[in-house]
């Protein structure tokens, strides 16, 4: 590391950092500028074009990017990331969370500087400068005394250039493993369609449901309301010792100490009593989020929050219709069935979900198509979880790589 600099970075900035807007947008107009919130880009600067929000140019005029600029996170568990901005043709801003540096040209390649917030220097520098208070955070004034090591501008290119190509080749592996990761869960998605609405029998004669969103069922199988088949149950804790359970759009219905981090502590607050009453095999269906997937069949005894709704089967396999109601056909019918103006707001309320139609195979079926789908889920998660170690570990090689160059360990 031979004429490196040490420099701070508010000595590197062209103007003062500056935070982003503090508004809201629920407009996806691609003629607009895209709004960049925290949640759109990872770890790498990829944005995420599934979350794309955009503000008119008259919102966003005064937090509008320039090519190179970096954005750097301020709070919460998020505090410290950053995203190296490239030009969108129309333009985007940024939004309050995020801080915004725009770098000397003269003296630093911005690409350098976002290298450098891949690191272990800087990751070792952001937890130690988090306040851990009721959020983390990263202000400004803390930003401005970031010490970055900087050689000359020529070997910051060619450093860019290095990681640029080697990083390239880790990234075409990590696209195709993605490919495979995307290529099975479409496969369990097709796997639980096809069982839950046609069976086990490939020569079973059908019948039209007569309900154009289902199609065809085996003709001995039923239809029936949600309302004939579960009763709402309203008990509610007089302690709030029981296990606290979390529903979620990925897998369920989960306890909620299962699903901490190590070294997380769980409140056991008083605010508990009071929470809703969950007996094994109820189905927990977070009415806000029902419209995305935010439902399952309970494996536990527990509580579970007062907002959410809980329901009790009868005379059913309650494993069947967890695949069944977690199915994109079921979910677009809670959309369709909730009330709110916008998506946030969307609400599924007892009387619209006891009116949903759900398709009722003999007990007997009901069991057997649970069982095969056990089993096939089961095998289809495992190569899912083997591809995503391989993502992970492709990822560490990425960081690890950043890092020796970054701090001229390694030598380019």
């Amino acid at each position: 590391m031979k004429q490196w600099s040490e420099s701070r970075l508010k000595n590197l900035l062209a103007i003062p950092l500056s935070y982003g807007l503090n508004v809201s947008s629920e407009d996806d107009r691609e003629d607009w500028p895209r709004y960049i919130r925290i949640t759109d880009f990872d770890d790498f600067d990829h944005l995420n074009e599934g979350t794309f929000k955009s503000l008119p140019i008259s919102v966003a005029e005064p937090a509008l990017l320039k090519d190179g600029d970096l954005l750097f996170a301020r709070c919460g568990a998020t505090a410290g990331k950053t995203f190296l901005y490239s030009a969108l043709p129309k333009g985007a801003c940024y939004a309050g969370y995020l801080i915004r540096a725009r770098f000397k040209r003269n003296l630093v390649n911005p690409r350098f500087v976002s290298y450098f917030t891949k690191g272990v220097d800087y990751c070792n520098w952001k937890n130690r400068y988090c306040i851990q208070t009721t959020i983390q955070n990263i202000s400004a004034d803390k930003y401005n005394q970031l010490p970055i090591s900087i050689p000359s501008l020529s070997e910051q290119q060619r450093i860019v250039d290095y990681l640029d190509e080697k990083l390239a080749k880790i990234d075409e592996r990590i696209e195709v493993l993605e490919k495979q990761q995307d290529a099975y869960a479409r496969l369990k998605k097709s796997v639980i369609h096809q069982a839950v609405t046609r069976g086990l029998d490939p020569d079973v004669r059908l019948k039209d449901s007569g309900i154009e969103w289902i199609g065809k069922i085996p003709e001995h199988w039923e239809l029936k309301r949600f309302k004939s088949i579960f009763s709402e149950c309203k008990s509610v804790t007089e302690t709030g010792q029981e296990d606290l359970l979390s529903v979620s759009e990925y897998y369920g219905i989960a306890r909620r100490i299962d699903k901490m981090d190590d070294g997380e502590y769980e409140s056991r607050a008083d605010s508990l009593i009071g929470y809703k009453i969950c007996k094994k095999d109820d189905l927990v269906i977070n009415i806000m989020l029902a419209w995305k997937r935010g439902l399952g069949f309970s494996d536990f005894d527990g509580i579970v929050s007062p907002a959410y709704a809980v329901y009790r089967g009868k005379n059913i396999v309650p494993h069947y219709f967890h695949y069944l109601m977690r199915t994109d056909m079921y979910v677009a019918e809670y959309k369709r069935n909730s009330k709110g103006i916008i998506d946030s707001r969307l609400r599924m309320y007892t009387d619209r979900f006891n009116n949903i139609i759900a398709i009722v195979p003999p007990h007997s079926e009901q069991k057997a198509i649970a069982n095969y789908l056990d089993e096939k889920c089961v095998k289809i998660d495992a190569a899912i979880e083997n591809i995503g170690k391989q993502i992970d570990a492709s990822k560490r090689l990425k960081r690890a790589l950043i890092n020796e160059v970054i701090t001229g360990q390694r030598a380019v």
